[in-house]
């Protein structure tokens, strides 16, 4: 269980709380583009406190950060925290998730930015094989993504 230092990217549910009649809701992202979204702002990172080591993609998955967001699955965190019934948003279908979910009609703000292309970023065996192994295969089973599968020679 994680025990250091939370930021923005992570809440954690108090312990002793009563959630009678509310709902706990957790959005979730496909974990091949969440990792590429990672990367993104591991590289935003370094750039802005202008540290010049920025690996590429692969190198950043065959070795990522020793910090609890780049190796933490939405299922670790949930498992972390004992959640256990919650209702679930895909951020790829956002909007219609969330007009299902409360039974209202929503209009969010569009995406900040475009979406990733999944086969532009996985694109050695290598690295597949350990997203898939120790990241991907988590979410892809708890929250229906389909995990990919690449053979290149």
């Amino acid at each position: 269980m994680y025990t250091g230092n939370i930021n923005h990217h992570y809440c954690k549910i108090p312990t002793g709380w009563k959630h009678e009649g509310c709902k706990i809701v957790v959005v979730v992202r496909n974990p091949y583009d969440r990792l590429i979204g990672l990367y993104k702002h591991y590289e935003w990172w370094l750039k802005k406190n202008e540290i010049e080591n920025i690996k590429t993609f692969s190198q950043y998955v065959l070795k990522r950060p020793d910090s609890w967001i780049d190796n933490k699955t939405i299922t670790d965190f949930l498992s972390d925290n004992d959640v256990e019934e919650y209702a679930t948003i895909k951020y790829e279908s956002i909007t219609n998730d969330l007009n299902q979910l409360i039974s209202t009609k929503v209009d969010l703000l569009p995406r900040y930015h475009e979406p990733n292309v999944i086969s532009e970023w996985y694109c050695q065996d290598e690295v597949i094989n350990e997203v898939n192994s120790g990241w991907a295969n988590k979410d892809c089973e708890n929250f229906g993504y389909k995990a990919i599968k690449c053979n290149f020679a």
